[in-house]
């Protein structure tokens, strides 16, 4: 009897404790469930990839990319994350959708920095650190400060419709722009050197203006520029290089400043130009540098063709 009594206050301990508010058997915090959460933030690099973690979720998501989906791709999706890829330098959102609850994730792409070459650390653009300047080979474009020099062949033969110089330029490499689609050219002053052919063939080339600081130009270098109609040769210019507007036909006048002393072979050979005042100071000419029957005036006095201004030249 007492066995079953002792018994029967055992269980009767156990349901009060079970059932009426006791803890002993009752779920902690550690076991409760747990909220689902993003990674609010991460930083990648162009062409790198990082991983947006979704934790807790046991239940399906939908990834998508709310803003910036020129900046990143993403990959891998899962209930638990997602692979994002850096496209392009800027900032993006990422947003997990569980059921009607959204949460989101903010990309930062960045881009990779780019070590500087040999030539870079000499202040030298070339067309194979365009990326470490930041310049791009195509519309307008805009040559950063610090650039010292523009290296042969740089953007020739490219898709450029104008550029933008830097005062620290100080050269201009043969073929640099040769057979692009600027219209127009501003060299500034400080640049001493333009070397050969820089901007031979450019078809859409209607202006250029030539800074007095030029020392040295390459021969051709505006030559096959059918649309040039409009140049200035400042003053402190003092030669012209061997057809520097050869086969300019749209070309039909120009100012020579009074700092000239030599104009070369062929410079204006096949262009518009029907009469040319040349400076007084002029030292040296040739033959055939103007089409012979552009009418000159020199030390004041006329001459109707460019052959009778040639012979008293030299006579």
């Amino acid at each position: 009897m007492v066995k079953k009594i002792v018994r029967k206050a055992a269980i009767t301990i156990f349901a009060g404790v079970l059932f009426l508010g006791g803890t002993a058997l009752s779920p902690n915090k550690s076991q409760a469930a747990k909220k689902v959460s993003i990674t609010k933030s991460v930083k990648v690099y162009e062409g790198k990839t990082a991983k947006i973690k979704l934790s807790n979720n046991k239940k399906k998501v939908t990834w998508s990319v709310t803003k910036g989906s020129g900046n990143i791709g993403l990959s891998k999706k899962s209930k638990t994350g997602v692979t994002v890829k850096g496209s392009k330098a800027g900032t993006a959102k990422v947003q997990a959708k569980v059921g009607s609850k959204k949460y989101v994730c903010t990309v930062t792409v960045k881009k990779v920095a780019v070590k500087a070459d040999e030539d870079a650390k000499k202040g030298i653009l070339t067309e194979y650190n365009l990326d470490y300047w930041g310049v791009k080979n195509t519309g307008n474009i805009v040559i950063p400060e610090g650039v010292k020099e523009i290296a042969q062949s740089a953007f020739s033969h490219q898709s450029i419709t104008g550029v933008k110089f830097p005062t620290s330029l100080e050269k201009i490499g043969s073929f640099a722009f040769t057979d692009t689609d600027i219209e127009s050219v501003e060299i500034p002053e400080n640049v001493t050197e333009v070397g050969m052919g820089a901007f031979m063939g450019d078809p859409k080339l209607k202006s250029a203006k030539l800074p007095g600081s030029l020392k040295n130009m390459g021969i051709g270098l505006f030559i096959d520029c059918a649309a040039l109609s409009d140049v200035t040769l400042s003053e402190g210019i003092t030669f012209i290089p061997v057809g520097c507007f050869k086969m300019c036909p749209n070309l039909k006048s120009i100012e020579i400043p009074d700092s000239v002393t030599e104009i070369a072979e062929k410079c204006f050979l096949q262009t518009g130009i029907t009469e040319v005042k040349l400076p007084d100071g002029l030292k040296e000419i040739l033959d055939n540098s103007f089409n012979a029957d552009t009418k000159v005036t020199w030390k004041n006095k006329a001459y109707n063709d460019y052959n009778a201004f040639f012979a008293a030249f030299k006579g």
